[in-house]
């Protein structure tokens, strides 16, 4: 249990959703599209979301290593992870969760390119060459809040609150990648 700024307890139905095209959890979750995308989730009108982490899940078949993007040869573009207002695309972000660094490959995800949340990073072997990439973003145990999502403002106006990953490159190489949120709906 964690505190509001009014000191009330914060409590609600428990939240995993992976980052979709839909935003609700529909639409295409698998992030290895052949053309750039954006994924994301925002709450439904009246809805609202307390995220506490999120983790990025990456897996391919070969070995990482610091200069590929997963088992991939480094990307031209990056991917990014922000909290949108008012809108998708990165003129909306009011939060960069990596610094404003351009992740370009595994060497960024581990070491320095998303450390702004501090990150915990794992990276495994499954055998016969596959292997696997977390990173989590312990939101609530690092900044000692969960980012509140509001749909609706209180004057009634749609904010169209979102947390996005954008991916700028052709990604259809990975196994998969996935972004799931974890949380609470208030």
């Amino acid at each position: 249990m964690f505190m509001m700024d009014n000191g009330m307890p914060l409590s609600g139905h428990p939240l995993a959703q992976r980052l979709s095209t839909a935003g609700d959890g529909t639409g295409t979750v698998n992030m290895n599209a052949a053309a750039p995308s954006t994924y994301y989730i925002r709450p439904e009108t009246n809805q609202v979301y307390a995220i506490c982490s999120l983790r990025l899940t990456i897996a391919d078949t070969g070995t990482f290593d610091t200069t590929n993007f997963g088992a991939t040869a480094g990307l031209a573009v990056g991917v990014f992870l922000h909290h949108t207002m008012g809108g998708r695309g990165m003129g909306n972000s009011v939060f960069n969760f990596h610094a404003g660094l351009t992740v370009l490959n595994n060497g960024l995800l581990i070491d320095a390119g998303w450390e702004r949340i501090d990150p915990q990073a794992a990276v495994a072997s499954t055998g016969a060459g596959d292997d696997w990439q977390t990173h989590e973003w312990d939101i609530l145990g690092r900044l000692g809040c969960p980012i509140i999502i509001r749909r609706t403002a209180p004057d009634g106006t749609d904010n169209d609150p979102a947390i996005e990953f954008i991916t700028g490159d052709n990604m259809a190489a990975l196994a998969s990648m996935y972004v799931t949120a974890y949380g609470f709906i208030l």
